[in-house]
């Protein structure tokens, strides 16, 4: 009885095993950082306040990183072309706020959403994870 438990039970999670998952991105490497910004501040309360108005932080991430609130949720972005290992061409260049071009291969991406909207890539741009509390924003990998 108990052999037959931890058979089905190790043939289930073999069969839930997603093989679409959605495979880690191979040019970029893991960024370990965290970094808090406060909102009350004049230089981010444009986060709190207006949706699609982008805040650049250069000092962490890999390239740096653009956070961004989208209909009042706040993301956060690598600025790392997604599409290629990191080099000299590989930071993403901003075009009328709210797109980003790899100089590398002058794929569009869409600021907000992440993804390619002009050229073709296997991979949208890396989110960084964002929590709140109160006007304090931490983000983090």
């Amino acid at each position: 009885m108990k052999n037959s438990f931890f058979f089905f039970l190790f043939f289930f999670l073999f069969l839930s095993c997603d093989k679409n998952t959605p495979q880690r991105n191979p040019y970029l490497p893991e960024a370990r950082f965290k970094t808090k910004i406060n909102l009350s501040l004049p230089l981010y309360e444009k986060l709190k306040n207006y949706s699609l108005s982008p805040v650049f932080l250069d000092n962490v991430g890999l390239r740096g990183i653009v956070v961004i609130n989208v209909g009042g949720t706040i993301f956060a972005r690598e600025r790392a072309c997604p599409n290629h290992p990191l080099s000299d061409c590989s930071r993403m260049e901003v075009n009328d706020n709210r797109y980003f071009i790899c100089p590398c291969d002058n794929i569009v991406y869409d600021m907000a959403i992440g993804v390619p909207v002009k050229g073709k890539s296997n991979y949208s741009m890396l989110d960084y994870r964002v929590s709140r509390e109160g006007d304090i924003l931490t983000i983090y990998n």
